[in-house]
């Protein structure tokens, strides 16, 4: 920031920041609906955790090399779910 806007340490600098209040809406793949959708508690518990922890479990799952993988994450997650709420 110092190099690009011409500042040198200790000077003030004014920054301006905006609200992003666009909605964030995450696509939830196929198999973790239904495995959401077998567990009443898990589906609620998904629900009320803010987004960003929802896409970090998404990206978990969806960085799985294998279809093994993907399902053990998706099991790991609900028995996270239940057993956490």
């Amino acid at each position: 920031m110092r190099e690009h806007g011409g500042k040198i340490i200790g000077e003030t600098v004014q920054v301006v920041l905006d609200i992003d209040q666009e909605p964030r809406e995450l696509v939830l793949p196929e198999d973790v609906v239904a495995a959401l959708a077998g567990s009443i508690i898990a589906m609620d518990k998904f629900s009320s955790l803010p987004a960003y922890q929802q896409r970090e479990a998404l990206i978990h799952i969806n960085s799985a090399k294998t279809q093994l993988t993907r399902e053990k994450r998706i099991t790991a997650l609900i028995d996270r779910l239940q057993n956490n709420a």
